[in-house]
């Protein structure tokens, strides 16, 4: 029925999961009275600040449930650490399949503040966004009187976007400090995430990623994705023709028994593939992305899907210097800087997954 109450995502000691109906009465016990509140929500002159920033925790909550559309959503996530609910974390996405974009919100109990917990939910909830959602761009703002919502936002990466003005919850007009966070700029420390696969049509995300042994009918896509300009050039690889390489498949990966490939499938579409293969002692990965696939997580979850297929550790991988794109993603699935490489006019960095 509502398949997001299954999803877990853990970082380190942070576990988030979706606000239960059972979670309000102990998150308005617990609700410091230094969270704000969106000024446009009417309070009630019979309640106290803190009786009406409660019924508006509800509501909010209640609202998010009964709104919710792919296109447009809020998602509100406990944040427990040690089996106790400690604050929430919110992630939002509005036009989310046009925009790709993540806004943020987040409060924690007083007890909790000064140990590093906000950091490691945001990242939690960014490696969310970005590595199962596909997200292009986070967007986070705090006034500039909150140094420590600044800081964490700045601490996993986000930059200064410019200011704006609003009317606070006091009714006073102050400085909001935007900051924003790009898919390229992101490098995803370990993250756990279970249960997505079923809240995947809640996001948008109808068509599931999947990874099958290849059929010969493959090679002429893959061929045609190869020969795309744009994707060689940020590749930095020179173009096979036609002959070339089905020979190469032939030969080289189909006809090599050390050889693990496998072609990544978008619902029934052909979008690339990963490989593995021993060169010079190495077992290293590699993967290839037709561009109509790109940036949508499709890339990412296929490495990672990969990844469990091949048992090989160490395992390398190397990319164009200027390739940004696919080195962001390698070191989102776990691997890490080991050296820079120069090989027949081209400039590479080596990562390795251990």
């Amino acid at each position: 029925m509502w398949p997001l109450f299954d999803l877990r995502i853990r970082h380190r000691d942070v576990l988030l999961r979706c606000v239960r109906e059972a979670d309000l009465p102990h998150l308005c016990a617990v609700l410091p009275p230094d969270v704000g509140h969106d000024p446009r929500l009417a309070l009630f002159d019979s309640q106290t600040m803190l009786e009406n920033e409660r019924r508006l925790l509800c509501m909010g909550y209640w609202k998010s449930l009964g709104t919710w559309d792919p296109a447009s959503w809020i998602l509100h996530l406990a944040v427990i650490v040690h089996d106790e609910i400690v604050g929430v974390q919110t992630v939002e996405g509005e036009n989310f399949p046009a925009l790709r974009t993540v806004d943020s919100a987040s409060w924690l109990v007083p007890a909790a503040r000064g140990r590093g917990i906000g950091v490691r939910m945001r990242t939690a909830a960014l490696a969310f966004a970005f590595d199962c959602l596909g997200a292009t761009a986070a967007i986070s703002s705090a006034t500039l009187a909150n140094g420590a919502s600044l800081g964490v936002s700045r601490r996993v990466g986000y930059v200064d976007n410019g200011l704006s003005r609003i009317v606070d919850t006091g009714g006073d007009v102050v400085t909001l400090q935007n900051l924003l966070l790009t898919a390229d700029r992101w490098t995803s420390p370990p993250v756990t995430v279970t249960g997505f696969e079923q809240c995947r049509p809640w996001f948008g995300l109808q068509t599931p990623v999947t990874l099958r042994p290849p059929v010969p009918a493959d090679v002429e896509i893959l061929h045609e994705q190869q020969a795309d300009p744009v994707a060689r050039d940020r590749a930095n690889v020179p173009s096979r023709s036609r002959e070339e390489f089905e020979a190469h498949w032939r030969d080289r990966v189909l006809g090599d028994p050390a050889v693990l490939v496998r072609t990544v499938c978008v619902g029934s579409e052909v979008a690339g593939y990963v490989t593995a293969w021993w060169k010079e002692g190495r077992r290293s990965v590699g993967y290839w992305l037709g561009r109509p696939f790109w940036g949508r997580g499709i890339g990412g979850t296929a490495v990672r899907q990969f990844l469990e297929l091949e048992p090989t550790r160490p395992l390398y991988a190397d990319t164009d210097v200027d390739n940004l794109a696919s080195r962001r993603l390698l070191e989102r699935c776990g691997f890490r800087l080991t050296e820079v490489g120069h090989e027949d006019g081209v400039d590479y960095v080596v990562l390795m997954l251990a």
